[in-house]
């Protein structure tokens, strides 16, 4: 937690792999695009998450868009998201990893919103998504209904631009 400046150096100098692997890249065309922009959270959205929730061009476009380089902490300290996948992931020890992992949260769970009658598109939609680090979307989506009263105030007052619907 306290190497954020050294993690996130690490983040902006990485050598990228330059090899083609599946798990790195996913496709040939994800691997081509990275080779001209050189951006690991393009091949994320457009490699992973795109094929994992079925979205379109213009949906993982939009997802792109409002995905986030890193966050602030309530203390101040700015942390790079670590976007890279497989050889392109930092190699960092679990508890630094869950400050640097990008995970995307939806906002409704998909439980309250299968309750709500919603679709599997409308529940996987990039507007349903927001970006949390990683020990963040643990929290949260460990939380009953019953702790979340207690628990989401203060959670709020120290990352105030989250969303949260634990209604």
């Amino acid at each position: 937690m306290k190497n954020h400046v050294a993690i996130n150096e690490s983040i902006s100098i990485l050598e990228p792999y330059k090899g083609f692997d599946e798990g790195t890249y996913y496709t040939m065309s994800i691997f081509n695009e990275f080779c001209k922009t050189r951006d690991l959270k393009r091949v994320a959205i457009f490699g992973y998450y795109k094929s994992k929730y079925h979205w379109t061009d213009s949906e993982a476009e939009e997802m792109y868009a409002k995905s986030p380089d890193g966050w602030s902490d309530g203390i101040g300290v700015y942390r790079t998201f670590d976007w890279g996948r497989g050889e392109n992931k930092i190699k960092l020890k679990h508890a630094d990893d869950e400050w640097h992992a990008p995970q995307l949260d939806h906002i409704v769970p998909k439980s309250r919103a299968r309750a709500m009658g919603w679709t599997e598109a409308q529940i996987n939609h990039p507007s349903n998504f927001q970006v949390l680090p990683a020990f963040l979307n643990r929290i949260l989506s460990n939380l009953t209904d019953e702790q979340a009263p207690a628990i989401l105030p203060l959670v709020i007052a120290q990352f105030p631009g989250i969303i949260i619907d634990k209604s």
